[in-house]
Parts: structure tokens; C-alpha cells; sequence
């Protein structure tokens, strides 16, 4: 699999930094964001291919970030994440799916590094055998 541009955008900033060590650890180039205002200049810098998405966070919730990318025509891939009850996620993925050419798929917190491999498309046979501990920091 090429590499492929990630943007992790989640005020969750442990679990954040967690998705980022493993996409990076697997030769894609992430970038982090906290504060969901930051994507509007972020997403324009990048261009990426995933982005993975917190459903709540204060101040502009997933949903509404979602929708800024439909308008911008975003069509990669979008992951909605929650670390909430799972009827969250389907409530946010039917809420977007239908207008967006984007592939709209869902994760829930706290996920495991497989999970997390699998939303992304699989990892490379050393991401296979390469234990947590062991991704750059």
C-alpha cells in the first residue's frame, strides 16, 4: 500500500497521538490536530487521504466538521470516532453518507492497533509483527 495522508482530528489528545504513532509507524504521514478549528487550515495544507474524526468534542462537534468537508468535496475516507455508545457512531455515519462521495466508516474507543490497521486499509507485513512499544515517538 502506498503511503497515504492522515488527519487525526480528535481533542482526545492521547488517543490522538496514539492513532498518529501507528499510521506513522506504518510509513503514512499524519498530521494531529486538538482543536477542531485547526482543520480548516490543516485539511487545506494537506489534502489528505483519511480523516479520522472525534464525534464530540467542544465547541464544533464531528458532525459539523464532516459536513465543512462534503462542501469542500472531500472523497477519501472519513472516520467517525467515539469513545460513546456505538449508536453514536451510526447516527453520525447516516448523517454524512449520503451526501458525500466520501467512504464513510466508523471506529470506537478505545481501539485496538488491528482495528485501527483494518479502518485504515491493513498495514505492511512489518506493521504485522511490530509491537506497539517499538513505533517512533
Amino acid at each position: 500500500m502506498p503511503p497515504l495522508s492522515i488527519l487525526v482530528i480528535d481533542d482526545n489528545i492521547q488517543f490522538g497521538t496514539l492513532l498518529t504513532r501507528i499510521c506513522a509507524g506504518v510509513g503514512h504521514t499524519v498530521a494531529q490536530v486538538s482543536n477542531p478549528w485547526e482543520i480548516f487550515e490543516r485539511y487545506n495544507e494537506q489534502a489528505p487521504d483519511i480523516v479520522f474524526l472525534d464525534i464530540f468534542m467542544p465547541a464544533l462537534n464531528g458532525i459539523e466538521v464532516a459536513r465543512w468537508l462534503t462542501e469542500k468535496r472531500f472523497n477519501g475516507k472519513l472516520i467517525f470516532m467515539t469513545g460513546y455508545h456505538p449508536d453514536f457512531l451510526s447516527a453520525a455515519r447516516l448523517s454524512v453518507e449520503q451526501q458525500t462521495d466520501a467512504v464513510v466508516t466508523t471506529l470506537e474507543k478505545p481501539a485496538r492497533v488491528e482495528q485501527i490497521l483494518g479502518v485504515i486499509g491493513g498495514g505492511s507485513a512489518r506493521s504485522e509483527k511490530m509491537p506497539l512499544g517499538e513505533f517512533p515517538r
